[in-house]
């Protein structure tokens, strides 16, 4: 075999049998150099290591340009190369030799697209690279050799959270050095490419296009970065010592320094051995920041967190590794102070409903409770105190959609009822109230109760609160009477609304010291269901603090006039009495008991007719038909006594005669004609006493002298 090299270099001859072979074969190979024309070498030109060179190459110059380095102990060595100077495509080949002028077998293209980078590892002694135009016209090259002898030394920081970022020259190579088992974070920026060496020179791992590498070295020595390519201008790399990995419902704070490109930033790991849903918590911004989940180098959501509170979305978040950064959105002048916390929800406090929440906050923080709702009954948020804290409230499903909302310190009933579920009610504070300190807060979320007519309730729905909200339906059309059975003090008073479907029906207000010239609450209402909301001048803690009736005129107890009507209520509760009258009848009210009792009037349409205390009067009556009676305590009743029954005895008669006028509201006609029959009885009695004297004389006898 004859065969013409083009290049000189080592060369491998393969022996190959062939299947048809029985057994072994001996063989001897003879190579021998034929006789010729001798190549002439290429002369070379030095290169400084780290600095870029140029040359013309093109098909009318020489075939090869040559370029010689040397190395002066084993090392790393980048070779970069491009073409450039012409206007059409073309490309050049490259080969390494050593300084017997044998291949090493390294060798690679240039063109003009970008430039080409290699990492190759060398030991010392005296290098040759030859450059040979592949195909086009040719035109110009830049060529240039970097070591890790010349690289760089980059100083890493070994304190926990600190980072350094390196690459801004225009260096190929830096060396950092590393303590094995030190943990650290390394990350390239976007439109870069980075290969990572170890202490033997090989390459460890690649970093690409914003990718973190979480790197803890295995042995103590340098290891070298290699810049490969940059196609966004930043080819820079950074390199951190991370926190330990976070722990949950803890509070995690730092601080950004100031930075004129708006890019300081600090990052947190996260490591979860189960699937979790999280709430992010940001209590504390001095400027705008993003704050960017990541597992492993897989971007998940970026979320922006302002001066002032936004609702955030729950993270569901699967086990594995995550990565947390925070980073600032623009340029600041000064530090950026920042407060966080990642919420397990499923060990957040659980929630009673009806019951008053406590708590203690630093303003911007956010309390979050888990609560089960079992029936699809509309919700009400009642604030208490809340020392200064204001914010938003966010009732979320499991899922973490929100179902309804409001402002911390506004009473809001949820339009529709939420599906019974599992829910959580994320209660936030704004950074700036409570004039940015700690605050106590007390609030509850109620379910609107149900009450029946002639049912006496507490004061438990307000739990806390100076609010409660209530439900109750009407079979029929009627009369509802709204009866403050007891208060907690003699000054309470209370503000009353009655509702449906958000429309107001009426108002008013409700005092414990009520006298004989407040407003009787009475409110005609059709069939139907309707919302009944009670605010307090101040908040009651404890269900004996307040108690009420819906009273429905129509269920009423009869009574007979002129009958004795004897029995007992409870203190505090008003008894109603109904009874039919004509028109023109005047009444008499007479109180037989020790108490003196507090009374109205009222006629079939509920309208006030008369009021007094004790035994009075009222009529001439305007018209046939049915009227109330309403007894209550009276004003000079000791409420301390102690007593749980009032006893009543009184009875309701009818003067007799008829009546000269019909006057409401008057008791003047009825006076006049009481007066009157006074007088006829009078005259009708000397009468009867005149016509019976002759009748004893007669009787008696004559009289005789003394």
């Amino acid at each position: 075999m004859q065969e013409t090299v083009e290049e000189s270099g080592i060369y491998t001859l393969v022996l190959f049998g062939g299947d048809y072979l029985a057994g072994t074969v001996n063989y001897t190979i003879v190579a021998r150099r034929d006789a010729g024309d001798e190549q002439m070498p290429l002369v070379s030109v030095p290169l400084v290591l780290g600095l870029e060179h140029s040359e013309t190459l093109d098909d009318s110059s020489a075939t090869s340009k040559a370029f010689r380095f040397t190395l002066d102990h084993n090392a790393l060595a980048l070779i970069t190369g491009h073409t450039g100077g012409s206007d059409g495509a073309w490309e050049a080949h490259w080969v390494l030799r050593d300084a017997a002028g044998l291949l090493t077998g390294h060798h690679g293209y240039w063109n003009s697209y970008e430039a080409s980078t290699d990492v190759l590892t060398l030991a010392a002694g005296d290098y040759t690279l030859e450059v040979s135009l592949d195909y086009g016209r040719g035109g110009s090259i830049a060529v240039r050799v970097d070591s890790g002898t010349n690289a760089i030394q980059v100083v890493a920081e070994h304190s926990i959270g600190e980072r350094i970022s390196f690459g801004d020259s225009d260096a190929g190579i830096y060396r950092v050095d590393f303590a094995a088992g030190d943990e650290y974070l390394l990350q390239a920026a976007n439109g870069s490419e980075w290969s990572i060496h170890g202490t033997d020179f090989l390459q460890a791992d690649l970093l690409a296009d914003g990718a973190v590498l979480r790197f803890v070295p295995s042995q103590d020595g340098s290891w070298y970065f290699v810049r490969r390519r940059d196609f966004a201008g930043d080819s820079s790399l950074s390199i951190e010592r991370p926190q330990p990995p976070i722990t949950l419902d803890s509070r995690i704070a730092g601080q950004l320094p100031a930075n004129d490109a708006g890019e300081a930033q600090h990052s947190y790991r996260l490591r979860l051995t189960e699937r979790k849903l999280l709430y992010l918590d940001v209590e504390k911004v001095d400027s705008p920041l993003q704050i960017t989940f990541y597992e492993g180098n897989t971007w998940l959501r970026a979320i922006y967190a302002y001066t002032t509170s936004r609702p955030l979305e729950p993270l569901a978040l699967e086990a594995g590794e995550y990565r947390i950064e925070v980073q600032t959105i623009a340029a600041t002048s000064g530090d950026t102070a920042y407060a966080m916390r990642l919420f397990d929800l499923a060990k957040v406090p659980t929630l009673s409903l009806n019951t008053a929440v406590y708590g203690r906050l630093q303003a911007g923080e956010a309390a979050i409770y888990a609560v089960d709702l079992s029936a699809g009954t509309p919700l009400d948020y009642q604030p208490g105190k809340l020392g200064g804290l204001y914010g938003w409230w966010r009732l979320l499903r499991s899922d973490g959609a929100q179902v309804a909302a409001g402002s911390l310190d506004e009473t809001r009933t949820t339009v529709a009822a939420p599906p019974p579920g599992h829910y959580f009610l994320v209660w936030d504070s704004e950074q700036q109230s409570a004039a940015g300190g700690e605050a106590e807060y007390r609030f509850a979320l109620k379910t609107t109760q149900l009450i029946a007519l002639g049912e006496q309730v507490g004061a438990e729905a307000f739990a806390a609160t100076a609010s409660a909200a209530y439900r109750f339906s009407v079979p029929t059309a009627t009369r509802v009477l709204i009866d403050l059975a007891r208060s907690e003090s003699d000054s309470a008073a209370f503000t009353w609304r009655i509702s449906r479907d958000g429309q107001l029906i009426d108002q008013g207000r409700l005092a414990s010291a009520a006298s004989l010239d407040d407003r009787l609450p009475i409110v005609e209402l059709p069939a139907g269901s309707y919302h009944l909301a009670f605010t307090a001048d101040t908040d009651l803690h404890h269900g004996d603090d307040f108690a009420f009736r819906l009273l429905d005129l129509a269920q009423a107890q009869p009574l007979s006039r002129g009958a004795w009507i004897s029995g007992e209520r409870l203190a505090g509760q008003v008894a109603v009495f109904s009874f039919v009258a004509a028109a023109g009848d005047c009444l008499t009210l007479e109180e037989h008991s020790g108490d003196s009792e507090r009374w109205w009037l009222l006629d079939e349409f509920g309208q006030e007719l008369a009021r007094g205390q004790g035994t009075g009067s009222a009529g001439p009556l305007a018209r046939n038909g049915t009227y109330f009676l309403l007894r209550d305590d009276g004003s000079d009743t000791d409420t301390g006594d102690g007593a749980t029954n009032r006893h009543f005895a009184f009875t309701v008669s009818n003067d007799e005669g008829p009546a000269p006028a019909l006057t409401l509201n008057s008791h003047r006609n009825c006076d006049a004609r009481r007066w009157r029959q006074a007088r006829l009885s009078l005259h009708d009695q000397r009468r009867r006493d005149t016509m019976a004297e002759p009748a004893e004389r007669e009787l008696r006898g004559p009289r005789r002298g003394p």
